[in-house]
């Protein structure tokens, strides 16, 4: 899992309008999400989905897709060693929700922290 994970981290973050939308429901929109379980990024987020891009906090950018109903959205942050580092998320979605899912901080190449996330209702941050 976290190969996947490292593989999803480093995924062209231009990704096509189609990325925004499966099975004709858009993911497009301000999304509260619920960390637990983690040791530094426990708590309420917003992550603000918008073909294809995102913006988590209002201060980090990534990507977002959705590959046979399951949202990949990752954040490309520096790491505490000034390294390259990554949120990822990862949730199944379906008919425009996202449901329970995990949360993972890769650095270096390796997963530092983990937990659950909850996603709300779009529209609810």
């Amino acid at each position: 899992m976290k190969t996947l994970l490292a593989l999803a981290a480093v995924l062209p973050v231009t990704i096509s309008a189609s990325a925004a939308q499966a099975g004709g429901a858009s993911y497009n929109g301000h999304w509260p999400v619920t960390i637990t379980g983690s040791q530094q990024f426990n708590g309420p987020h917003c992550i603000v989905m918008q073909n294809g891009s995102a913006l988590m906090d209002s201060a980090y950018y990534g990507a977002f897709q959705i590959i046979n109903g399951t949202i990949l959205v990752f954040f490309d942050i520096t790491g505490s060693g000034e390294e390259p580092a990554s949120l990822v998320f990862s949730s199944p979605a379906r008919n425009g929700k996202i449901g329970k899912g995990i949360f993972d901080f890769i650095q270096g190449g390796t997963s530092y922290d983990s937990g659950k996330e909850t996603f709300g209702t779009k529209g609810g941050c």
